[in-house]
């Protein structure tokens, strides 16, 4: 799995590629992910999803959670 936080225009942007969300592996990733964004400074945060070929209901909430935290960040 790969994951790449940068900033674009002042939003993060969160690029997820080659795994399926939901698996073990991609939710140690986002936890970690969730962890390093509520450190940064964006508000705003864009996920691209492009290049992951499946997500499963495991990540489907995993994904809802991490909107709902931006939110309570003032995202």
């Amino acid at each position: 799995m790969n994951i790449s936080i940068r900033t674009v225009s002042g939003t993060a942007l969160v690029v997820i590629s080659r795994a399926l969300v939901g698996s073990r592996e991609s939710i140690d990733a986002i936890q970690r992910v969730e962890r390093e964004l509520i450190e940064r400074p964006e508000t705003q945060v864009v996920l691209n999803l492009a290049a992951v070929p499946q997500i499963n209901s495991t990540g489907l909430g995993m994904l809802i959670a991490l909107a709902q935290k931006t939110v309570r960040h003032g995202g």
